[in-house]
């Protein structure tokens, strides 16, 4: 069977075995910039992404002090570098990122946190679907809005397919709410499970304190079934311009 490679558009020539066209180029090379952004951003920025709760704890001056240093470039810079060698981790390695499911870490906080929170509703879809109650229903409204439970229940399973198994979810109080928030966190736990403290530590200062998930070692399944399924949720609704990131 011929393997030979259809010419390209501009040139009429087919490009050779293990090479790029122009435009294959261009494609990759902004995919890999963009990803350098972030991971330099997530490496050496810590400020631009910390929970203000976080800085403040590491910080030996009061909250307001740090909003004033902060409120400039070179302010931020300052106190990355701060938190960096109070973390001791100015001196460390990069992580490579190079599975492209750890890459999540990149995600600003708030997309990360609104993806796991639609993960857990799609996980507990058919609970969701089982309430009757008003009361219930007025509740998880309250705790996860209607849009994330229109889009579990309607949205998500045409354009993400079944949701994996969780296990290990520890509801703090009875109730669907108080389930699709603890299935919400323990979807962060699993897809970061077993990843470098390099990106761990980065990755807790996106939380505030005392809210930080535990990433304690899972089984590499269902690890790679969270992680997955974020990524889904990410690159096909919530931040589509990150796909390439993912590629």
């Amino acid at each position: 069977m011929s393997t030979a490679v259809a010419p390209t558009a501009k040139t009429g020539a087919a490009p050779l075995p293990g090479t790029l066209t122009p435009a294959q180029a261009r494609t990759y090379m902004a995919r890999q910039d963009a990803l350098l952004a972030r991971m330099h951003d997530f490496h050496a920025a810590p400020t631009d992404y910390a929970d203000p709760s976080q800085i403040a704890a590491l910080l030996p001056v009061a909250p307001a002090v740090a909003g004033v240093i902060a409120a400039t470039p070179r302010g931020r810079k300052a106190l990355s570098v701060w938190i960096l060698r109070k973390l001791q981790l100015a001196d460390r390695p990069w992580a490579s990122f190079e599975v492209s499911t750890s890459r999540l870490a990149l995600l600003p906080a708030p997309v990360l946190r609104r993806a796991a929170l639609l993960a857990g509703a799609c996980v507990c879809s058919k609970e969701i679907a089982r309430i009757i109650s008003r009361d219930e229903l007025n509740e998880l409204k309250a705790a996860i809005g209607d849009e994330t439970r229109t889009f579990a229940l309607k949205t998500a399973p045409i354009m993400l397919g079944a949701p994996p198994p969780v296990e290990g979810v520890q509801p703090a109080k009875p109730g669907t709410a108080a389930l699709v928030l603890a299935t919400a966190r323990r979807m962060l736990e699993l897809a970061f499970s077993g990843e470098s403290p390099i990106v761990l530590q980065r990755l807790r200062l996106k939380f505030p304190v005392g809210e930080t998930p535990d990433f304690a070692p899972v089984a590499l399944a269902e690890k790679a079934r969270a992680a997955a399924y974020l990524t889904r949720i990410v690159t096909r609704h919530l931040a589509p311009d990150w796909a390439p990131c993912f590629a």
